[in-house]
């Protein structure tokens, strides 16, 4: 059983320590160290008179230990009833507290009893008082003891033991269960590895168990909704055929393999996976699904509104869609008798669920699929229709962009699945039939509201990010930007700022520097203190100084200057504002995701002046940096390590040493300082 340390554990590893060494025996040394988790009881004490005090000494034997802790565990049930059904206030904290009290000292003997057994003592008395402690700690909230101690004795009693394996299997669960509802939302893996290691310990040996069924779904749920779609597909795919609930993990297991295999398909390096890796994978969550909608469909009654049903056939109609198979992906989200999109409506008026296939994120993603599917048949009048309902389901202005910019994501990231395949012949008919549509819109532009266009706008871009034709990508940056200057002089007052920044990026996108600098300093004129405007403002003069090398523009991209009325910070200014902000009381995720880039830049743009200008001494302040970031970011994502990571050795590369790789902290110190 291999453990990671945390925090989270409080006593849990110290408490567990009897039973992580290996099975169950009475002459296990280990047994002594449960005791260091409760503590003992006192020495006793002297009141003057000769006369001990203290709690009586500790009971010698095992057995007489076993049998106070257990009578301690009856009193306090009965106590605890006592002050669940007491009424009066005063006295039900009394009764409360007395009961707590109880239980404690109850866990502490048990403690005492096992650090007590030797040769003599009955395996099977130890197993009894093992999974007794495993219960009582689960009962009071002591969720790392009952995991870690459930978790070990369902594993060493699995073969002897069924009854008592199961039982101390399942507390496990629910205890690692309701350490993963605490945990913080990032950093949960070591909850969700105790979660699989414990249903594999009930599926590989009780695979007919309820225990093993309600193991299996609920592993699995919580790694697809933690962000581990390949260990959940992995997961639902041993849910027996026999199971009443296989139907519905084939449903949700295919839609985790999807996911698992768009994430793969985009991954890079070592870690890449082949062509025949991706194909299989995508067939397993076809089949899967195919399989789930085509027997779930079977079970139910016409007209039935199952999620399970709604959002597998989305998926399904996902892939179908991707292989350019438009007509049955029509079948699945509008034809009878269980189409998708229907399924998403509400009534005129409603308002719609937070989450669900009747929330607004679900009922725009299957209306976006549904005019994707429409575009790619070429039919622009239905496309322009499921535009329009895309408005509606929108509802406010802002909600409407949300919608239309949500979109305009989908579309990139269905383009990326297919650059990454590979796919040159269904890229060039998606873009052609967006571009089809895209024209048609801007056509009836002077009718569209700034919603519409900006959608436009965001699909032209889309449409250049995915293609490698120079020409033609230059040529939808361009349009793109063209669209945007109408959404600027539409848009509601709310929304100026970000629509005219969206546009400085497009306009940055398509080379034109000058122009999207202008944009950016038109919005810092008027909001001097904007950090997206300021970032933007850098990253434009850092790029236009790049390619080709124009140290006065990296100069201005590091260290700030003046255009149009505007004070441009640059990214050492951006880095020292920011510095003081993150040193000042605890900044959110995205203010230390803004320091990151900010600090990154400083760096890279510090090393291009330096090689533009071959400072080697200039180039040796960027590594000590660097290395300076790496001291103090120790919960930097793997993203970002590999960004500082690659930099740190092309600086070592230009000073002429053979790069090393960064050697990531386990701690952070508090170093901000820059080296510029």
């Amino acid at each position: 059983m291999r453990l990671v340390r945390s925090p989270r554990l409080g006593t849990g590893l110290v408490l567990a320590a009897f039973v992580l060494a290996g099975p169950a025996t009475a002459a296990d040394p280990t047994l002594s160290f449960a005791v260091l988790s409760l503590g003992q009881a006192g020495d006793g004490a002297d009141d003057g008179r000769g006369e001990d005090t203290g709690p009586p000494p500790d009971p010698e034997t095992f057995d007489a230990a076993y049998e106070q802790a257990t009578f301690m565990v009856s009193q306090w049930k009965e106590d605890k009833k006592a002050a669940d059904e007491e009424k009066d206030a005063a006295r039900k904290v009394e009764l409360t507290q007395a009961a707590e009290d109880v239980v404690q000292e109850a866990l502490r003997m048990m403690t005492v009893a096992l650090g007590n057994a030797d040769a003599s003592t009955p395996p099977d008395r130890i197993d009894k008082l093992r999974y007794l402690l495993c219960y009582t700690a689960y009962q009071v909230g002591r969720y790392p003891d009952a995991g870690l101690v459930g978790e070990t004795v369902a594993g060493s009693l699995a073969k002897t033991d069924a009854k008592t394996s199961q039982g101390a299997g399942y507390i496990a669960l629910l205890a690692y269960n309701k350490m993963l509802s605490a945990a913080p939302a990032k950093d949960r893996d070591f909850e969700l590895d105790r979660l699989s290691a414990v249903t594999s310990i009930l599926h590989d040996n009780f695979p007919d168990s309820a225990q093993a069924e309600t193991a299996r779904l609920l592993v699995a749920g919580q790694l697809f909704a933690n962000g581990r779609p390949d260990d959940a597909a992995a997961w639902y795919a041993k849910v027996p055929a026999k199971s009443p609930k296989h139907v519905d993990a084939q449903l949700v297991g295919g839609r985790a393999a999807f996911a698992a295999y768009a994430r793969a398909a985009v991954r890079k390096g070592e870690n890449a996976p082949t062509a025949e890796e991706l194909a299989a994978m995508l067939a397993d969550a076809k089949q899967r699904l195919t399989e789930g909608v085509q027997k779930k469909e079977a079970g139910l009654k016409a007209g039935t509104v199952d999620t399970n049903l709604v959002q597998g056939k989305y998926a399904l109609a996902q892939l179908h869609n991707r292989a350019g198979e438009y007509d049955t992906t029509l079948k699945l989200l509008v034809g009878e008798p269980f189409p998708v999109v229907p399924a998403t409506n509400v009534g005129v008026g409603a308002k719609r669920p937070a989450s669900g296939i009747k929330s607004r994120d679900f009922a725009s993603s299957a209306h976006e699929l549904l005019l994707r599917t429409y575009v790619g048949k070429g039919d622009l009048d239905e496309a322009q229709k499921v535009v329009k309902t895309l408005e509606t389901i929108g509802g406010g202005s802002g909600s409407v962009t949300a919608v239309y910019v949500n979109l305009g994501k989908q579309l990139r990231q269905e383009l990326t699945l297919l650059k990454a395949e590979g796919d040159t012949e269904r890229i060039t008919s998606f873009v052609s039939s967006f571009d089809a549509l895209l024209t048609k819109l801007v056509e009836q532009s002077a009718t569209l509201d700034a919603g519409s266009l900006e959608f436009v706008a965001t699909t032209y871009a889309a449409l250049a990010a995915s293609i490698d034709d120079e020409t033609q990508k230059s040529t939808y940056y361009s349009k793109s930007a063209k669209v945007y200057e109408t959404v600027v002089e539409k848009a509601p007052p709310e929304r100026l700022v970000t629509i005219q920044l969206e546009r400085a990026q497009i306009l940055r996108a398509a080379g034109e520097y000058d122009d999207a600098l202008e944009a950016v300093a038109a919005v810092l004129k008027q909001k001097p203190t904007s950090l997206d405007g300021q970032v933007a403002a850098a990253s434009i003069l850092a790029e236009s100084g790049t390619d080709p090398v124009d140290p006065k523009k990296l100069g201005e991209a590091l260290s700030g200057t003046s255009r149009g009325g505007a004070t441009i910070w640059g990214w050492a200014g951006i880095e020292r504002r920011l510095g003081r902000l993150v040193s000042s009381g605890d900044p959110s995720d995205y203010v230390l995701g803004k320091y990151f880039d900010a600090r990154y830049n400083v760096a890279a743009v510090s090393r291009e002046i330096a090689v533009a200008g071959g400072e080697k001494s200039r180039l040796g302040a960027v590594l000590g940096y660097v290395t300076r970031i790496a001291r103090s970011s120790a919960e930097l994502s793997d993203e970002q390590w590999d960004q500082l990571d690659e930099l740190y050795q092309k600086v070592q590369e230009d000073l002429g040493r053979p790069p090393t790789p960064l050697e990531r902290p386990e701690s952070a110190t508090t170093e901000t300082s820059t080296e510029e």
